[in-house]
C-alpha cells in the first residue's frame, strides 16, 4: 500500500514538470516515479521479509538494527536491482493508460 501511495504521489507531482510528447513524457515520469518508490520502500520490504521468515518474535525495528549491525546500512537495499527491473511494468501500464485516456477523451480516431 505504501509503495502505491508513493508511486502515485511522485507520478502526479512529476507529470507537470516534464515537457515533450505524451508518450515520451509518460515513460520518463513512470520510470522516475517507479525508481524513487523502489529506492524508498526497499528497506521496508527487506525488513518485512526478514521478520516473516524469522523463527524469533523480533519486531521490524529489532530486525533492522540487527541487520545494520551485522551487514551494514547498505544491506537494507538488498534486492534493489531486481525491484528496479520490475519498474518496467508501471512504465508500460501508465504509458498505455495515458495514451488510451488521451485517445478516448478527445474522441480521436487515429
Amino acid at each position: 500500500m505504501l509503495s502505491y501511495a508513493l508511486y502515485f504521489l511522485f507520478y502526479e507531482k512529476l507529470k507537470n514538470r516534464f515537457t515533450g510528447g505524451t508518450i515520451i513524457k509518460t515513460i520518463k515520469v513512470s520510470a522516475i516515479s517507479g525508481s524513487l518508490c523502489s529506492i524508498l520502500v526497499n528497506p521496508f520490504w527487506v525488513l518485512q521479509t526478514m521478520t516473516a521468515l524469522s523463527k524469533t518474535n523480533e519486531t521490524m525495528m529489532e530486525a533492522g538494527l540487527k541487520l545494520i549491525q551485522t551487514d551494514g546500512f547498505a544491506s537494507l537495499w538488498k534486492g534493489l536491482s531486481s525491484s528496479l527491473v520490475l519498474v518496467s511494468n508501471p512504465i508500460i501500464q501508465y504509458t498505455a493508460y495515458e495514451w488510451l485516456k488521451t485517445k478516448f477523451a478527445t474522441g480521436s480516431s487515429r
